[in-house]
Formats: structure tokens, sequence, C-alpha cells
């Protein structure tokens, strides 16, 4: 287990260091380096788990607000994977450092409160967990539901959407039918070149065989 004074002394002390400096690289020193303290923890305090994000997963189940802590540690994960990501704003680094200290604080000296364990969040936290990780999917998938069904009632219950949809229909099969004479046309093309291709190496043949006799 880690200590407090061990960890306040010795490695947070270097993410506040980076954050008085308040240039764009100490910035995303800071960042760096709480997200090393955090795995650093949730390691430490050996979840019985195999892969990294599923302990992860457990380990925010002992954070009082996970939801804040998440949305902080996409931040930073953005930080990480995009080359262009701009984290030069030391109101935001601050807040990100602050939810990554909160959360190690609760890890490390948190008690999980049994009212909160009752939750129906954490009664069903993997499925949670999954849906609030996903929820931008999620939100797009539904989006996107919700309007091809919009779309379809138009169509079957509008007589301006019956008449677009048999427009777009009489249109796709214009279409089709283009499609279909391109690839006839290009094949009679092909299939005329290789039987000429063909014919002339016949030809050239039987006048080496007859210039050889």
């Amino acid at each position: 287990m880690i200590e407090e004074k061990k960890l306040l002394a010795k490695e947070w002390v270097s993410v506040e260091n980076y954050l008085r400096k308040e240039n764009s690289d100490a910035l995303k020193l800071a960042v760096m380096e709480a997200e090393k303290v955090f795995m650093r923890v949730v390691i430490t305090k050996g979840y019985k788990a195999k892969h990294r994000e599923d302990k992860i997963s457990l380990a925010l189940k002992e954070i009082k607000d996970p939801e804040v802590f998440l949305k902080s540690r996409e931040k930073a994960l953005n930080f990480f994977t995009e080359v262009n990501y701009d984290f030069s704003d030391p109101y935001m680094a601050k807040e990100v450092v602050g939810d990554y200290k909160n959360a190690i604080n609760d890890l490390l000296f948190g008690v999980i409160e049994e009212t909160k364990m009752e939750n129906i969040k954490y009664r069903f936290w993997p499925i949670y967990y999954f849906l609030f990780e996903n929820r931008k999917k999620i939100k797009r998938f539904l989006i996107t539901f919700g309007v091809i069904i919009l779309l379809m009632l138009f169509i079957a219950d509008t007589e301006v959407g019956k008449n677009l949809f048999d427009l777009f229909i009489d249109k796709i099969h214009l279409i089709i039918r283009a499609i279909l004479v391109c690839v006839l046309a290009a094949f009679s093309v092909l299939f005329f070149i290789t039987l000429s291709i063909t014919v002339f190496e016949s030809r050239a043949r039987k006048r080496s065989k007859k210039r050889l006799q």
C-alpha cells in the first residue's frame, strides 16, 4: 500500500510543481504524472482482475464521484492519443489533476459506504460502466435510429414522403441500369480484346509453323 506521506511528499509534489509553471509542456507533464500515480495506486491495490481496464473498473467503484473522474480522465487520455490536442488551459489542467488527486485519495483512504453500494448503479456496475464509457456512441446510435424511424414514418404516412420515395426508387433503378450498361460494355470490350489477342496469337503460330516447314 502506498502511504499518504510518501504519495504527497515524493510523488504528488512533482505534479504540483509542474502545475505551478503554467506553461503547455509543464501542464502536459503534470497530467501524465497524475495518470502514472493513479495507475500505480490501482495496481498496488491488487484488484483480482487480469486486464488493466478491468482493474480500473473495480477501482472506480471505490471513488466517490466516478463519473466526474472518468470525464477528466477522458480529457487526459485525449491528450495522450491526439498529437495536436491543446492542453494549454491551466484551469482545465488543474481541474483534471484535482480530480485525479481526489480519486487517488478515495482509493487509498476512502471508506465504501454500505448505502452507496446498495445503489442500483453499483449493483449493476459492469453494465453501468460499459454504458457510461460508450455514452457518446450510444447517443449517436439513438439519434441515428430516431432519424431513421422518423424518416420511415414520413415516407409511409405522407403523400410527399411517398412521392419522394417513388422518385428516389426511380432514380435508383436508373442508376442500376446505367451501372449494368457500363459493366456490360466493359465486359464486351474486354471480351473483344481477349478474343482479338487469341486470334492474332493463333494466326501467328500457324505462320511460324508454315515457315518452319
